[in-house]
């Protein structure tokens, strides 16, 4: 497996860095998902990814995580301090995927089979989120709408918060509510 295991160039780590920044995220379709639990749950979900970053002192510990990784998707191996500048977890475990974003989903597309709704209005609190988030599949959701006024879905504390649990749901973001709940 260590075959596999790059070094960064000084550009991907400072174009990394930078998806810490929504507007950036937005524009990359790229957005990180830090933590053992978060990266197997997105690699279970067979979401696309970019790459996967992983602590140089903590790469045996993650062995069976990285034997997982699709091939084409680069796994990298980051110093500490290359570490730091990406994460956002005050004690790391040294592991992180760079997701691709879902394409936005038009909530007039929603299929009439869609299940159960969660409509969640104006949650501007990221943890808040990411627990509704997790709550939600656990309880069997598969699409959430998220009204506009709300923090992105994409937001590291967001996805932190959902133990990966967003990539085992469907999103709407942004949805006017007034105009979307008479369709209902």
């Amino acid at each position: 497996m260590t075959d596999r295991i790059e070094t960064p160039s000084k550009a991907q780590i400072k174009r990394w860095a930078k998806l810490t920044m929504e507007k950036y995220r937005r524009r990359e379709g790229v957005f990180p998902a830090e933590g053992g639990k978060v990266v197997a749950e997105l690699l279970r979900s067979g979401r696309p990814l970019e790459a996967l970053l992983v602590q140089e002192e903590k790469i045996d510990h993650w062995e069976d995580l990285l034997a997982v990784v699709p091939a084409g998707v680069g796994i990298y191996r980051l110093g500490a301090r290359q570490w730091k500048t990406l994460s956002q977890d005050g004690s790391p475990e040294g592991v992180m995927a760079l997701a691709a974003a879902p394409p936005p989903v038009d909530p007039e597309n929603l299929p009439d089979d869609a299940g159960p709704l969660l409509l969640l209005y104006e949650v501007n609190n990221p943890n808040n989120l990411g627990a509704v988030l997790r709550t939600a599949d656990w309880f069997g959701f598969r699409a959430v709408l998220i009204s506009a006024g709300s923090c992105e879905a994409t937001n590291p504390k967001v996805v932190r918060a959902s133990m990966g649990s967003l990539f085992h749901l469907t999103l709407f973001e942004g949805v006017d509510f007034e105009r979307f709940l008479p369709r209902l």
